[in-house]
């Protein structure tokens, strides 16, 4: 009996699975399909001449014509647009069976008064159910007003868009938005990010409250829940800033600008301690090493092997140690990097650590063997 339960339950939620997958389907179908009267029918082949003559006459509206006639247009477009397909990949005449829901979607995408919401009364016989239709043309209306309303975020207050969110979502979502007064290029994309963060932010694993809906040159568009609450202004500007300096590092990572190599070895530019912590910079100057010191590069291991023997043979270094080795670029690179995270960036670290040390003199002084 157990078994027969389990076995029962993986079938309706199959069925489940399967019932929405088809809706969703239908539901891009019939918004591809929802301005069939805009098509350009003499590109059909197999289009009924009459309906190519309607659709050249601007005196003429496809819209006006009959059900059944309808049904005929419908029957040359779906297969041709590999609409078919779309609906059921596996057995794509069966698209047929939702002809009538895809008509129903079509009609009432656009809120004219020639919209057929009244099934009783249009003459349809949709194979899904009224409520899924109706929120399926919804759906469709939503995303026709998204593409041809939305130019500024102010455009999230249009009532239409309200009355139809409201709608698909029982009243519990809404779209907000922020605005940027003036566009000024790339600072104007980083604002944007920032403040898209902030709000962001707002959220928990268990409450999205807002969710970016639309990406605008001078704003950003939120699907929201309901009394959400808001952002924190004076988080602002650390926001952006934060975001400035994550751009830069990427460029900089990127790039490796200001990196370079003389006779005193590596060295990088001042504004690196800007936009990258200590590991961050280490990271960094280990990419710049093995881009500057490259396979083609000539190796000068053996000259500063000779130096170490020197300075052994003078008793500066241990005697411990055999630092004889021929020229191989992989010294090279570790004795330039070496120095480079020694010299420069750890030198920087202390330099930093004195100056907080005469502002504060209960800081504790450096271990001597760091």
């Amino acid at each position: 009996m157990a078994q027969r339960l389990e076995e029962l339950d993986t079938t309706v939620k199959r069925e489940m699975a399967r019932d929405k997958e088809i809706k969703r389907r239908i539901l891009i179908a019939g918004f591809l399909l929802h301005d069939f009267e805009k098509f350009q029918y003499d590109l059909f082949p197999g289009m009924p001449e009459k309906y190519i003559d309607i659709n050249k006459n601007p005196d003429q509206d496809i819209r006006k014509l009959s059900i059944a006639e309808h049904q005929e247009i419908f029957r040359v477009m779906v297969p041709l647009l590999g609409l078919d397909k779309l609906i059921n990949p596996e057995k794509t005449e069966s698209w047929v069976e939702y002809l009538e829901d895809l008509l129903f979607i079509a009609y009432n995408t656009q809120k004219r008064n020639d919209t057929n919401l009244n099934l009783s009364e249009s003459g349809l016989n949709p194979k899904l159910g009224d409520r899924s239709l109706i929120c399926l043309s919804n759906l469709t209306l939503l995303a026709d007003l998204l593409s041809s309303i939305i130019k500024h975020p102010q455009d999230a207050e249009n009532s239409s868009l309200h009355n139809i969110i409201h709608q698909l979502s029982d009243g519990k979502l809404e779209l907000s938005y922020h605005s940027i007064a003036e566009n000024r290029g790339v600072l104007t994309n980083i604002v944007n990010n920032a403040v898209m963060a902030a709000y962001q932010n707002i959220n928990t694993e268990e409450e999205i409250y807002y969710q970016p809906l639309l990406y605008l040159p001078t704003g950003v568009i939120y699907l929201i829940q309901k009394n959400s609450p808001p952002i924190s202004e004076s988080d602002l500007p650390e926001l952006v800033v934060s975001k400035i300096k994550e751009l830069c590092a990427k460029q900089l990572r990127l790039r490796k600008t200001g990196f370079g190599r003389d006779g005193k070895g590596m060295k990088y530019a001042d504004y690196y301690n800007l936009f990258f912590d200590t590991v961050g910079l280490i990271e960094v100057a280990l990419e710049a090493t093995l881009i500057i010191l490259h396979s083609n590069k000539e190796s000068k291991a053996k000259s500063r092997s000779d130096n170490l023997v020197k300075f052994q043979q003078q008793q500066i270094l241990s005697a411990d140690y055999n630092f004889r080795f021929d020229d191989d670029l992989r010294i090279d690179r570790i004795a330039e990097f070496g120095d480079v995270l020694t010299r420069n960036i750890w030198g920087e670290v202390v330099n930093n650590i004195d100056k907080a040390r005469k502002q504060n003199k209960d800081l504790p002084e450096l271990l001597a063997n760091l």
